[in-house]
């Protein structure tokens, strides 16, 4: 598992992570903290919704995980026409971040990296959370990859990543009493069966190979979906979220 930590938000090293150079990459200090705040008071204004199932939290955006494809991508179109959620205009810090993630795909490599698609209907850009979670984790140990095999979202273009590299990204806008990140080396394809939900969630005792990563308010991390990943449990922790991954050559898509 090569992971690598640097200062301020560095787009090369990002890439790197799609590409496999690298399994993770710790940007220390990505966004400045005007930004930081202007994204942590918009989800504190936002209408939130709270997330169900076995990783309960409060958020605002759309996720995938779990949906019909067909229920997904309708929330996801009455909130961009009504400009809720992300698509609100306080969220715009995080669009610009992604823009700037494009530009530099565009200019490095030729890449397109854009929003997911599903036929002509667009994918949910990110969603912003706060894990609600009581005990050791605030999020249970898991793989990202596995949610890309559900068959209820069979045509969706995201599932094409599932065969290349899917990336998840976290900014953490704020972090108190806890809250890193647990990461072990151990292949999660090995670990799924008899899982009540896709790729969710592993026993830390199966686990091995085990490295810890402490985040801050500003820093962005990126990590190859495949990697086992959990979240200890902390006082306060709110980050925007969203994966990407190649779909063919010359094209990256992103989505939540």
């Amino acid at each position: 598992m090569v992971i690598v930590e640097t200062e301020g938000l560095q787009l090369a090293l990002y890439e790197g992570v799609h590409d496999g150079e690298l399994d993770v990459v710790v940007m220390r200090s990505a966004l400045d903290d005007d930004t930081v705040q202007k994204l942590a008071r918009a989800f504190d204004d936002a209408e939130k919704r709270e997330r169900p199932g076995p990783a309960p939290g409060l958020e605002v955006g759309v996720h995938h995980y779990g949906r019909p494809i067909e229920s997904y991508l309708r929330q996801v179109g009455d909130e961009r026409e009504r400009k809720t959620g992300v698509f609100s205009p306080a969220f715009r810090p995080l669009h610009d971040l992604q823009a700037r993630m494009a530009k530099s795909f565009a200019e490095r490599a030729g890449v397109d990296f854009r929003i997911a698609r599903h036929g002509n209907t667009e994918a949910s850009p990110a969603v912003v959370r706060r894990w609600t979670e009581l005990g050791e984790y605030a999020l249970r140990p898991h793989d990202d990859i596995a949610q890309l095999e559900d068959p209820g979202q069979r045509g969706f273009e995201i599932q094409a990543v599932a065969d290349a590299r899917m990336v998840a990204t976290n900014v953490y806008l704020r972090v108190a009493g806890g809250g890193a990140v647990e990461l072990w080396d151990v292949p999660s394809q090995m670990l799924r069966e008899n899982r009540p939900f896709p790729g969710f969630p592993y026993d830390p005792a199966d686990l091995s190979g085990r490295r810890l990563v402490e985040v801050g308010a500003g820093d962005i991390v990126a990590l190859y979906g495949g990697i086992v990943h959990g979240v200890r449990a902390s006082k306060e922790r709110v980050v925007a979220s969203f994966f990407s991954g190649h779909v063919g050559p010359g094209t990256i898509v992103y989505w939540a």
